[in-house]
């Protein structure tokens, strides 16, 4: 047994109105997603992540936040973040946006003391101390100028929350308020003539 259920002509060229919403609705989350994605590279390169920032900056996160737009038939989907083609994803932003804990793969994680840029093996003529406070501490035996402090060894982190896209959306909640106005998107449809 079947049933087939047809749309009147009278609610065809409503859905089909409702449809030709979808072609500015997309130019507009388009431009959002965009906004919101210039707002995480300066949230990421400075005011959120910035404040916490030490030893290497390589900049992955911020060169990978990216946005799709995508006009599904009934709704139109922006997604933003990392991992959105051509962009990769990057297996830290998830830890930096809700927190948690960070455990060495093997023994010890290498916390940079600042000015430190290279990884711990790539330094040459290394030992491990342990300080008055009983922090393991990596050392280079420099030469004729005695010992400089390289990393801190700890087995595990907990890593603050730090939001740096939820905070981004929020910050950007008034330009998804202002690209959803239906007065604005039909202006923009009779504009085009659709």
């Amino acid at each position: 047994m079947k049933f087939t259920i047809e749309t009147t002509p009278e609610g065809q060229r409503k859905l089909n109105a409702l449809k030709a919403m979808n072609r500015p609705l997309v130019r507009r989350m388009t431009g959002y997603g965009a906004a919101v994605v210039k707002a995480a590279i300066r949230n990421v390169s400075g005011t959120i992540l910035g404040q916490y920032r030490s030893g290497r900056k390589s900049g992955e996160l911020r060169r990978n936040i990216s946005q799709k737009t995508e006009d599904k038939g009934s709704f139109v989907q922006t997604t933003v973040g990392t991992g959105i083609p051509p962009a990769k994803e990057v297996v830290y932003a998830r830890i930096h946006e809700g927190g948690g804990t960070i455990r060495a793969k093997k023994k010890y994680l290498t916390i940079p003391f600042p000015g430190i840029k290279l990884r711990a093996r790539d330094y040459p003529d290394t030992a491990v101390i342990t300080s008055k406070a009983g922090n393991k501490i990596m050392i280079q035996n420099i030469k004729g100028v005695g010992f400089k402090p390289l990393f801190i060894l700890k087995p595990e982190v907990n890593m603050p929350a730090r939001h740096w896209l939820s905070r981004t959306m929020e910050e950007c909640s008034v330009d998804l308020t202002q690209a959803l106005n239906p007065q604005e998107i039909i202006k923009e449809m009779i504009a085009e003539g659709e």
